[in-house]
């Protein structure tokens, strides 16, 4: 997890199901933030906590 101009935040996770992420999100990212991702379905539900939520197509050419 990055800002502009701000400390990176790593995690080893135990796996990446949304039961497990979403709390280490919550609690490492302020609200209102703007989070970029992939599309992961576990990340889904994101924006409805108080961030905004993009995500990109690893697949999808540029």
């Amino acid at each position: 997890m990055m800002q502009k101009n701000s400390d990176i935040m790593t995690k080893v996770v135990d796996d990446v199901k949304r039961a497990t992420l979403h709390p280490i999100i919550e609690a490492n990212v302020e609200k209102q933030s703007e989070i970029q991702s992939d599309e992961l379905h576990s990340y889904k539900g994101l924006s409805q906590k108080g961030s905004t939520h993009n995500t990109f197509n690893h697949g999808a050419t540029q």
